[in-house]
């Protein structure tokens, strides 16, 4: 039998003082139970937990306790997609990343916390649980109740694992090579993703940029605008106004390619400012010879004129031709070319929205009206979903623009000799193939 420490004694008479004076009933109830608990605890006497302490979700179990109980083996693949969002492979990697993190060392079966001898006093979840928890939370809307349904785990304890668990995967994804966001680093990707454009969508009308060179625009540039709820304060309620979509909203953009992936963000704009402001930055890395040795080129609409046509020092910027607030050409042939690279930039930069819807509709918390004032924790949140999607396009392969552009690509690498590894960024030369001339 040990004796409750004066210390923590202190704190029990401060609680039930603090319950008397409420002159609230329930709250008395409840927190003499609770001083009851921990004086018995401290006892060492068999006790039943008093009711309220566990939710009723806890003592059955929950959907994915009976899961474990039951064993993994018996939960196929679709299932873990379905109920998580990714397959039981990208599962596993990230909780084989996440066991080495200092700060789920504490929820790792070997470590010291789970060979107590009271049960109670060893941590409620391991690293899988909070794996799928983070997991489960972004593949759905994520509301408390459901989730404490679906894995089994208390309110109480719901945000402290979600909170420890968003921040180790992001920590993992900012060095993990297939979560990368930034620009091509192989010389070849600039070509190949233009390429597979024309294999798809005919050949480009121009072929050649003002400086003689091959003309090759790999990315496509876009902004979007996300619902959010009307803000109390009236300088908020006007910065965060969407001009174009009419309702309060943050601005996202996003430079994609056609193989499905995020190479470069702004999020959290104010509503009000234009893509072409916000693209600043984005455009100060295409413009930048270093970051884009290969002068890639970028798909844009008319919202981003002001990038078009710069100088002829950087690389290519093709946007459509708007004949309603365009100048009118007069000379026919060249307004028939005007139209014919109008369509094709038109064409080919519907994969761009498909990127987009991919983004949000893969992570359905995104589309959620937050409250602005928590912006910090949004902008988390979003590039949290930023590096998971280029997670799964490059691990899983699921995206729908991989599935039209793809195949040209490995064609296209094929004659090169090559097979580019997408997850780790690299080249490796086909055994006994002849490499063409790049």
């Amino acid at each position: 039998m040990v004796a409750v420490p004066a210390a923590v004694t202190g704190k029990l008479r401060t609680l039930a003082k603090a319950a008397a004076a409420s002159r609230c009933p329930f709250k008395q109830r409840k927190v003499a139970a609770f001083v009851t608990f921990v004086v018995l605890l401290y006892k060492r006497i068999p006790y039943a937990l008093p009711p309220g302490y566990l939710t009723a979700v806890v003592r059955y179990r929950g959907f994915w306790r009976d899961v474990r109980d039951a064993g993994l083996q018996h939960f196929p693949e679709l299932a873990w997609i379905r109920f998580c969002g990714f397959g039981p492979s990208a599962v596993n990697q990230a909780v084989r990343a996440l066991s080495l993190d200092p700060e789920l060392a504490s929820l790792v079966p070997g470590s010291r916390y789970w060979r107590r001898l009271d049960p109670r006093a060893r941590p409620t979840c391991d690293v899988l649980d909070v794996v799928v928890l983070v997991f489960r939370e972004l593949a759905t809307i994520g509301y408390q109740h459901q989730l404490e349904i679906d894995m089994g785990i208390i309110r109480s304890l719901l945000g402290k694992y979600l909170r420890r668990g968003k921040a180790a995967l992001l920590r993992w994804l900012k060095d993990l090579p297939a979560a990368r966001v930034g620009l091509f680093k192989g010389p070849l990707m600039g070509k190949v993703a233009h390429e597979s454009l024309e294999a798809q969508h005919g050949v480009c009308p121009r072929r050649f940029g003002s400086t003689k060179q091959p003309l090759y625009v790999g990315y496509a540039l876009d902004g979007t605008v996300t619902p959010i709820l009307i803000p109390s304060d009236p300088h908020l309620a006007i910065k965060f106004w969407s001009l174009s979509k009419r309702h309060h909203g943050f601005s996202c953009i996003f430079l994609v390619s056609p193989f499905g992936t995020v190479h470069a963000a702004r999020l959290g704009l104010p509503g009000y400012q234009n893509d072409s402001r916000g693209a600043e930055l984005i455009f100060a890395q295409i413009f930048n010879p270093v970051i884009n040795p290969s002068r890639d080129g970028v798909l844009v609409d008319f919202g981003l004129a002001d990038y078009c046509n710069v100088g002829p020092d950087v690389p290519p910027v093709l946007r459509p031709f708007q004949p309603a607030k365009d100048r009118m050409i007069v000379d026919r042939a060249q307004a028939g070319e005007a139209a014919e690279l109008s369509r094709w930039v038109t064409t080919c930069r519907q994969y761009n929205e498909w990127v987009n819807g991919t983004l949000k509709r893969g992570f359905p918390r995104w589309l959620v009206r937050r409250d602005i004032k928590f912006m910090d924790k949004l902008l988390e949140d979003l590039e949290l979903y930023i590096l998971l999607h280029n997670f799964r396009v490059r691990t899983c392969e699921w995206s729908q623009t991989r599935t039209v552009y793809l195949r040209h690509a490995e064609e296209l690498f094929a004659q090169q000799g090559l097979v580019f590894v997408e997850a780790t960024g690299t080249y490796d030369f086909v055994v006994g193939a002849e490499r063409a001339d790049p």
